[in-house]
């Protein structure tokens, strides 16, 4: 079972990278909204 933070940040990915049409994110780019999702659910769930 996925944890909600996975959850959260795949959801957040798809969501992101859907409202970008036509566009790739680098990887780079990827890897710092994956982080900031992270750390933003980190602290949402975690206080």
């Amino acid at each position: 079972m996925a944890s909600p933070v996975r959850k959260a940040v795949t959801g957040g990915r798809e969501a992101l990278s859907a409202s970008l049409p036509g566009m790739e994110l680098s990887d780079f780019a990827s890897e710092s909204v994956t982080r900031w999702l992270y750390i933003t659910v980190d602290r949402i769930t975690f206080g």
